[in-house]
């Protein structure tokens, strides 16, 4: 039994865009730093900042 790997979109190379956004966790707001590719718009890294100004 043959399996063929067929893929909708061709392969690309992730172009990352850093951007800077509001989330809560545990209703405490914080400053996140996100990394998005710009094609696909996938969440390649996140990282919390500091408490944000409620």
């Amino acid at each position: 039994m043959s399996v063929s790997l067929h893929r909708k979109r061709p392969l690309h190379r992730h172009k990352a865009v850093t951007t800077h956004v509001l989330s809560q966790h545990a209703g405490i707001p914080y400053e996140i730093e996100r990394t998005l590719c710009s094609d696909c718009r996938r969440v390649l890294g996140e990282r919390p900042l500091r408490r944000a100004a409620a």
